[in-house]
């Protein structure tokens, strides 16, 4: 068989000159789309309030949950300082607690989110998932817990080794 000599783009200006009405090929058609959306809808700004509120949210929801750790476990942890462990053991035992909550909370939401996309790979809903946002996720995640894990040992690293024996 015979190639076309055109490109998709030489048939696009052909096409525009001929009847005077636009035409693009599919990636400035799509690219077009985009821009439209960017400059002239609400979308981004809405999802980036959704993004940002749900970060809030999730950065308070972690902090409660390693401060509520660490008050519960305070005990125990100045038993262990008593014992003999430093501040820099007990930093690294919660900073280890803290990894191992960020992989598991990472891997379900980068999981879901797969699934998701996944699921909806044959609709007419659009899913694209870029190699930056899982990244940025996971610095945002590992970067949460272990800011949460550090700002609740300040209790413990306060904490008299003795005052836990007594009754």
């Amino acid at each position: 068989g015979a190639k076309p000599t055109t490109t998709p783009k030489e048939l696009a200006d052909q096409l525009g000159q001929i009847n005077g009405l636009s035409a693009y090929t599919q990636d400035e058609f799509s690219k077009l789309t985009l821009d439209y959306i960017m400059k002239n809808t609400g979308i981004p700004i809405n999802f980036g309030i959704s993004t940002l509120l749900g970060l809030i949210v999730g950065t308070a929801v972690v902090g409660m949950t390693f401060y509520q750790f660490t008050s519960d476990n305070l005990k125990h942890l100045g038993a262990l300082k008593a014992m003999g462990a430093g501040n820099l053991r007990l930093t690294a035992m919660t900073l280890a607690q803290a990894t191992v909550v960020a992989l598991l909370g990472f891997g379900i939401g980068v999981g879901g989110a797969g699934l998701m996309g996944v699921s909806l790979g044959q609709s007419e809903l659009a899913f694209r998932m870029l190699w930056q946002i899982p990244v940025f996720c996971a610095v945002a995640v590992f970067g949460i817990c272990w800011l949460a894990a550090l700002l609740s040992l300040i209790r413990i690293f306060r904490l008299e080794p003795g005052i836990v024996f007594r009754a």
